[in-house]
């Protein structure tokens, strides 16, 4: 249990560039023994027709598998996995509205206050990992973080 936290908190600290120290939420299925599980399987490798990764998902799906590799499980074929590890990428936009109050004139004699209002508009990326259990069809543990997300980086700085 603990060891898949520590594996989400290192995958979303990587996508993010090192730059923050992400707020980690997570749940699990009560009385499910998580030390059996060894191989696993990432369900959006599997190939579908018409539908196409994003370059986001792509770097989400590598870092996955890479920190599970490093922390001892092996990946494998959905039929021989022990878990699948599912995830989900959600962007949303938000809107934070600030109040500048500025004086108006010159000093000495100011004569009076301006108020400004200034609407930014910025966009909010929500990393949802879910475990399944591939035998039962259900989720026994799902993580997820979020942060407001930078505009501009280059592909070696998304990685």
């Amino acid at each position: 249990m603990k060891l898949l936290k520590l594996s989400v908190i290192a995958l979303v600290w990587s996508i993010n560039g090192c730059s923050f120290n992400p707020s980690v939420h997570y749940d699990s299925k009560p009385n499910f023994n998580m030390d059996g599980l060894h191989n696993f399987f990432i369900l959006q490798k599997q190939k579908q027709d018409g539908v196409y990764l994003t370059l986001d998902q792509n770097r989400a799906i590598n870092a996955i598998d890479k920190i599970l590799i490093n922390k001892g499980y092996k990946s494998s074929t959905k039929e021989k996995a022990d878990f699948i590890v599912s995830l989900q990428l959600v962007k949303e936009k938000k809107y934070r509205s600030e109040n500048y109050y500025e004086p108006f004139g010159y000093y000495p004699f100011w004569y009076g206050f301006g108020n400004n209002n200034y609407v930014r508009e910025y966009e909010v990326g929500t990393l949802i990992i879910d475990i399944i259990n591939p035998n039962s069809k259900e989720v026994i543990w799902r993580g997820s973080t979020g942060s407001r997300i930078k505009k501009n980086l280059s592909p070696s700085e998304r990685k």
